[in-house]
């Protein structure tokens, strides 16, 4: 026995009355399909109209329902992800720990969708913030390009004035000199 098991044990038969009326159903480490199949309803809203009494009930929000920018497969690959972390850290597992369970499952699941949506929040904020940035930059340039045409024109200008005024100017000296 571990030791949980063993004080358990103590519990029981230190304080019989506080066991007398119990009922234990024990469930058995969800198998890898079952470990998908409760990923992809996170991820889905998948067995909505199944739990829905109990989610009502309990006034549990149903899990990534709101995260649609992830297409079906992509959340089916999640799923697949998540089922294969959960099994292969519980196998793996040489202490025997009575935390590795399907609900601690379930939670790591819920914690990993808040952290997604945490995260793609961060993204599309900052995503936008990019596009303004852009959008800024595409004023300025153009803008400055405004500003070039301009000073290209004016120089032309410039120079053609300069031109008519050296022109006049020889053209004095020589009506100077003739007479």
């Amino acid at each position: 026995m571990n030791e949980n098991a063993k004080k358990f044990q103590l519990l029981g038969l230190e304080y019989p009355s506080l066991f007398n009326n119990m009922e234990l159903v024990w469930i058995q480490h969800w198998s890898m399909k079952q470990l998908i199949d409760n990923a992809t309803y996170h991820f889905e809203g998948f067995f909505y109209q199944f739990f829905f009494r109990i989610y009502k009930l309990f006034k549990i929000i149903v899990l990534f329902k709101d995260v649609t920018w992830l297409d079906k497969q992509n959340k089916e690959n999640l799923a697949h992800l998540l089922a294969s972390m959960h099994n292969s850290i519980r196998e793996n597992d040489s202490t025997n720990s009575p935390h590795l369970n399907n609900l601690t499952f379930t939670k790591f699941v819920e914690k990993f969708k808040e952290f997604l949506l945490k995260k793609y929040d961060e993204i599309e904020v900052s995503h936008k913030n990019i596009c303004r940035l852009l959008e800024h930059i595409q004023r300025q340039h153009s803008t400055a390009k405004k500003l070039l045409v301009q000073l290209q024109q004016e120089n032309t200008v410039l120079v053609e004035r300069m031109q008519v005024r050296i022109n006049f100017i020889v053209f004095f000296c020589c009506f100077l000199n003739k007479n």
